[in-house]
């Protein structure tokens, strides 16, 4: 026993020595930033994941060969010079003619009053491009969810394959992932996303609101990428 302690220890008092603290070392500033890109990275591939769908098609293959496509004006071709529009440009990479069934400023609710009309040409396939004026006009995830689950169980009671082109990604609008919880809950193609890159990049746009050729083209890319294997 240290004599200088021997005190302490006759009254039964504690161990008066003194107790080495080590100082934690802090965590270096590169580590932190290293932890958060690997989590960010990780919750964007999430994400990705999330928007995309890849699994089992209703209706594949295609009971025919008629296209239909119904949309709004991006459909119609509106912003697009002579012979480039959106439809042309598609039907020209899949090799198939497509019947346009784009109206200008139409919403999901409009389309769905259009339904007849898409089933009197009996198509095979139904590519629907609807939702980005329900988005401007502040028309509510769940009513637009609701007016594009009617037209494509009326599609698929028809026979035909549906195809949704997702015309938003932005996580805070609720669109994106309507349309990939669309795609799951009835089994059909989706083309998430399609104008990525494309809507505020003034070299694909005609307006403030409507792509080009250009942007058309890419468009088109997209769309027969996702496609052509079903066709």
């Amino acid at each position: 026993m240290n004599p200088k302690y021997a005190k302490y220890e006759r009254i039964g008092l504690p161990d008066a020595r003194p107790v080495v603290v080590r100082e934690r070392k802090p965590i270096p500033k590169w580590m932190w930033i290293l932890a958060m890109a690997v989590v960010t990275y990780g919750a964007w591939h999430l994400w990705q994941a999330h928007l995309n769908y890849d699994g089992p098609v209703r209706n594949s293959p295609p009971p025919n060969a008629t296209i239909y496509m119904l949309g709004d004006s991006m459909t119609a071709g509106f912003g697009a010079d002579p012979g480039r529009d959106l439809v042309t440009l598609l039907s020209q990479k899949i090799g198939r003619s497509i019947i346009n069934g784009g109206v200008n400023g139409d919403t999901t609710g409009g389309a769905v009053g259009r339904i007849p009309e898409m089933l009197r040409h009996n198509p095979g396939t139904v590519i629907v491009a609807l939702g980005g004026n329900d988005l401007l006009r502040n028309v509510s995830v769940s009513d637009a969810e609701q007016n594009l689950s009617t037209i494509i169980e009326a599609a698929q009671r028809k026979g035909a394959m549906v195809v949704i082109v997702g015309l938003s990604g932005r996580p805070t609008d609720g669109y994106a992932s309507m349309y990939a919880r669309l795609a799951r809950k009835y089994d059909c193609v989706l083309v998430a996303d399609v104008l990525k890159d494309i809507f505020f990049d003034a070299r694909y746009k005609a307006d403030y609101i409507h792509p080009n050729s250009l942007g058309y083209e890419l468009m088109a890319s997209r769309i027969a990428e996702k496609i052509q294997k079903y066709l």
